[in-house]
């Protein structure tokens, strides 16, 4: 039987900046199962433009992750990130799971 499942082209992980020891890790995860993803640690460098760089990412992804935590839904890049994920037709909101940071 043929699983439904497929393989993201490319993740957008969203987090706070103050979950960055946590998000390194899980990028690192992800990458180290093969799996492509879009992290503004590694994907952002000094003069870009922010802004257009990651709405060339979400527009980009087909899968969005986001680390919540107290801080994420305090940050205004994360709301605006899941804001944008979220009005997209093309991807659809399916929760697969909760890992803790502690």
């Amino acid at each position: 039987m043929k699983s439904s499942r497929r393989q993201p082209r490319e993740i957008f992980l969203s987090h706070a900046s103050a979950d960055r020891r946590f998000a390194d890790k899980l990028a690192r995860m992800l990458r180290q199962h093969g799996l492509p993803v879009w992290y503004s640690r590694t994907h952002l460098r000094g003069a870009q433009q922010w802004q257009e760089e990651i709405g060339l990412a979400l527009r980009r992804c087909d899968w969005f992750v986001v680390i919540l935590s107290p801080k994420s839904v305090k940050s205004m890049w994360v709301k605006r990130e899941l804001s944008h994920a979220l009005i997209q037709k093309r991807l659809h909101w399916r929760p697969t799971g909760i890992v803790s940071l502690r």
